[in-house]
């Protein structure tokens, strides 16, 4: 079996759409039920005086979220071992958060063992 890893990087101008937990909050778990991922668990927290973490635990894997306010950054870590492509998450948040800058990697992986 194989599954896909991908992280995003995304530069926003408007720093407030990743200065608290919302509106990035909804716009992860928006764009996990759109793609069809299937959420079993979240959790996100509020940094004072701002910047935010969060995590979501899928039954494809997982998703997790951190921004730094001061760079405009969001870092979205998207895992799926299911037909849920994290590459259509991506195109969700990008196309809500209008990222002015971007950095992706993709990686597949196995959960085989090679003899």
């Amino acid at each position: 079996m194989t599954y896909r890893h991908m992280l995003l990087e995304l530069w926003v101008e408007d720093r407030s759409l990743v200065e608290r937990v919302e509106p990035i909050r909804s716009m992860i778990l928006e764009g996990a039920a759109t793609v069809g991922m299937n959420i079993i668990y979240e959790h996100f927290h509020q940094f004072s005086p701002h910047g935010m973490t969060g995590v979501m635990v899928l039954a494809e894997s997982h998703v997790t979220v951190h921004t730094w306010v001061e760079q405009g950054l969001a870092v979205v870590d998207v895992i799926s071992c299911g037909a849920e492509d994290p590459a259509d998450l991506a195109a969700y948040l990008e196309e809500r958060l209008r990222p002015i800058a971007r950095q992706i990697s993709v990686q597949s992986r196995s959960v085989e063992r090679e003899a």
